[in-house]
């Protein structure tokens, strides 16, 4: 698990009005730190904010709750015919699904309409198009070809809008859209706090709010169209990428109870209610099995310290964690944890 900050620090929400407060913990006392903003500091979003992001893509994606999330580039044209350009464009491999992200210092009432114009424009984009987006800005893109290769991306796109503030009539658009139209949306807002010389970011997802998520991904879906496009991919396809030693005999004993979905190289809830948890899936990746868990506890570590013999890291969710295996003691653990070996 990852906190938002290094330092001993806790935040404070006073629900009306809504003021935030970080307090770092000292000798006993909490010391308010001054709230601030990226006005205030000189920052841009171009050349601090979205640079920042993109320098520290492991960390931000691990922050906003979307770990797995994949960086395809930035300032990217949507379409030739416009001025605009996205400010970052990701690829969520789990939901098979581009992303477009949109980042705005203090609010602005456009913000949204712009992020829905640019995923309109790329909605029709082939596998190929983001490929080709991703060489201009990494010379290693080969998870995103494995990932891509063979598939075609839904057209369903979502829109993640970053900002220090939002305007009530933003979020009530948001809602409106998503549980109406079923369109992917989420807002965080960035809250920064200075001591000293020093500067501290916090990502607040205001939308939906993380104990609806289950309920509005369920609403959305209920209106999202089945894409019959998806190029077949077989089992045995997945199975000649797999670069770790035990993943081909993985995959045997998860076909033994489950079809799963080969086009995605996935087994979706293969088990349920496990140890307080309320479902696991299993998303097979050219380097690692990525585990996605799906639920809450209040003490996760304590758990995962206790199945896993070797340190790992387990990351969060919107609706649960997940975590990357690779090592067979890891593997090991895993069968025994959810009763593969028998």
């Amino acid at each position: 698990m990852r906190t938002v900050y290094e330092n001993s620090a806790f935040k404070k929400f006073i629900k009306v009005p809504i003021y935030i407060y970080m307090l770092k913990f000292q000798n006993n006392k909490f010391i308010a730190l001054d709230e601030s903003d990226m006005k205030a500091n000189g920052l841009l979003e171009r050349f601090n904010l979205q640079e920042a992001i993109i320098n520290s893509w492991v960390d931000f994606t691990i922050e906003i709750k979307v770990p797995d999330l994949i960086y395809v580039g930035h300032e990217v044209i949507p379409d030739d015919r416009v001025m605009g350009r996205i400010d970052i464009l990701a690829y969520d491999p789990n939901d098979n699904i581009p992303v477009v992200i949109e980042l705005k210092r203090d609010r602005d009432k456009y913000q949204l309409l712009q992020g829905i114009s640019y995923a309109a424009m790329i909605s029709n984009w082939s596998s190929e198009d983001y490929l080709v987006e991703a060489r201009k800005h990494s010379e290693n893109i080969e998870d995103l070809e494995e990932l891509l290769s063979g598939v075609q991306i839904n057209h369903e796109v979502r829109v993640l809008l970053i900002a220090e503030k939002f305007d009530p009539e933003v979020i009530i658009s948001l809602d409106w859209l998503v549980q109406h139209y079923g369109v992917d949306l989420c807002a965080i807002s960035l809250d920064i706090f200075k001591k000293d010389e020093e500067l501290y970011f916090n990502f607040d997802q205001k939308y939906p709010l993380a104990e609806l998520s289950e309920v509005y991904e369920l609403r959305s879906r209920k209106s999202k169209k089945i894409n019959p496009s998806f190029k077949e991919k077989s089992w045995q396809d997945v199975r000649a990428k797999l670069q770790y030693e035990w993943g081909g005999e993985f995959l045997d004993k998860c076909l033994k109870e489950s079809s799963g979905d080969a086009s995605r190289a996935r087994f979706v809830h293969i088990r349920k209610n496990v140890d307080g948890l309320k479902a696991i899936s299993f998303f097979f990746r050219m380097k690692y099995l990525n585990v996605y868990i799906f639920g809450k506890l209040d003490r996760p570590l304590d758990l995962f310290k206790k199945v896993f013999h070797n340190n790992i890291e387990l990351n969060e969710w919107r609706n649960g964690y997940s975590i990357k295996l690779t090592s067979t003691s890891e593997y090991k653990d895993l069968c025994k944890w959810l009763n593969f070996d028998k």
